[in-house]
């Protein structure tokens, strides 16, 4: 019986095996390797080409050439990729054959025999451009194989990839204008950038202190302060390649232009005493340009820098200012009351001429007041016994 149980027990087991599906067995779909290139790149400039791969299953080991033309481009490293957050190693990386430029072989390995699955990337190839503006090389991947854990073939779609050379990229900027006045004038500053890779990200520094100040193409500014401001324009691309261009002492700026005068005297006779009036402006930017209005009518009397005037009626006048600078920035000084004219007699200064004059001149003459303009009533520069007959003719209107 016992000869029967081992037939009986396989047959049980063939018929079972027959009667049950057998497992199905995976088929990897081909992954796919491509070259990410940036479409442009800037004459003498630094740029990383990615070797994509995508679904990937068990990945365990790579080796594949990249060619390139080397009178454009020149790879300076090749450097670990990622899959699915574990790091891919090159193992060993150089140009082939020797002292032939223009491909490399790049050797991959994971440690152990794991593998991983999933999307990533095999490594970063670093070129450097040593080509002209207009040149274009093509990166391309051959000779390319990937292994999984099991030392079998992963069948896979390699994809390469091109780039441009455009000229570097080269910040540079203007402004209008380049002198104006602290707190009022406006100034525009005008990207005048050239080459690299648009679009271009600004970062501008109106006074060089480190602190970006605006990152507008075209922007405008107000400095607060007068001084001498060198300004500091950077530029970057699309590619992350930066460039600067820095103005020393490109922009001066002033004081607001602060109007003032005196006068000497500040008393006189109308007809008589010539009033002279000194410029005290500072600030703005000179050359100045004037407009004295001596008695405040909104008139001008005169334009010259310090002016001399003789009123012709008695009067307290009020005395206005107006200055304007080279950048046309002005600014007004008017002082109320600050001239006072009399008529020839008006000893005691009261606008009229009578009695009361002669006795104040006569305090004059003894020494007992100090003179007054009114009270040289002959206008002979003497205050004396002629100003009292003075004073007497014109009480009675001779």
């Amino acid at each position: 019986m016992n000869k029967w149980k081992r037939p009986l027990i396989v047959g049980v087991i063939l018929s079972l095996a027959i009667m049950l599906p057998f497992p199905s067995i995976a088929v990897a779909a081909d992954a796919t390797v491509s070259i990410d290139a940036p479409a442009e790149v800037g004459e003498g400039t630094d740029f990383i080409a990615r070797v994509n791969i995508t679904e990937v299953v068990n990945f365990d080991a790579a080796n594949y050439d990249i060619t390139y033309d080397s009178s454009i481009l020149e790879v300076t490293d090749v450097t670990d990729g990622v899959i699915g957050g574990t790091a891919i190693p090159v193992s060993i990386w150089g140009l082939i054959p020797s002292g032939v430029q223009g491909t490399i072989r790049v050797i991959q390995n994971i440690p152990g025999i794991s593998g991983v699955s999933g999307s990533g990337y095999l490594a970063e190839i670093h070129f450097h451009v040593v080509g002209s503006a207009g040149s274009t090389s093509n990166i391309t991947p051959s000779n390319a194989m990937l292994s999984d854990n099991t030392a079998t073939e992963i069948p896979a779609i390699w994809v390469g990839d091109s780039v441009h050379v455009n000229t570097a990229l080269d910040a540079g900027f203007s402004a209008s204008p380049l002198e104006g006045v602290a707190g009022v004038t406006e100034f525009t500053f005008t990207d005048a950038t050239t080459g690299g890779t648009p679009p271009y990200n600004y970062e501008w520094d109106f006074d060089n202190n480190g602190t970006v100040d605006s990152t507008a193409a075209n922007p405008t500014y107000i400095y607060a302060s007068a001084g001498t401001y060198t300004v500091s324009f950077t530029v970057t691309d699309s590619l992350s390649t930066s460039n600067a261009e820095i103005r020393a002492g490109y922009i001066t700026v002033y004081q607001p232009v602060d109007a003032g005068f005196s006068a000497s005297p500040l008393e006189g006779v109308a007809g008589v005493t010539e009033f002279t009036f000194t410029d005290a402006t500072t600030g703005g930017t000179p050359p100045y340009t004037y407009e004295w209005d001596f008695d405040n009518d909104g008139t001008a009397d005169n334009a010259a820098a310090s002016p001399t005037h003789t009123y012709a009626s008695a009067g307290t006048y009020t005395v206005s200012l107006d200055v304007t600078d080279s950048l046309s920035t002005s600014n007004t000084e008017a002082k109320t009351g600050y001239i006072a004219v009399y008529d020839p007699g008006d000893a005691n200064k009261d606008g009229n001429v009578s009695s009361l004059d002669i006795t104040k001149l006569e305090r004059v003459i003894m020494g007992l007041d100090d003179p007054t303009p009114g009270a040289d009533a002959n206008a002979d520069g003497s205050t004396d016994a002629l100003d009292i007959t003075k004073i007497e003719l014109i009480i009675i209107g001779a």
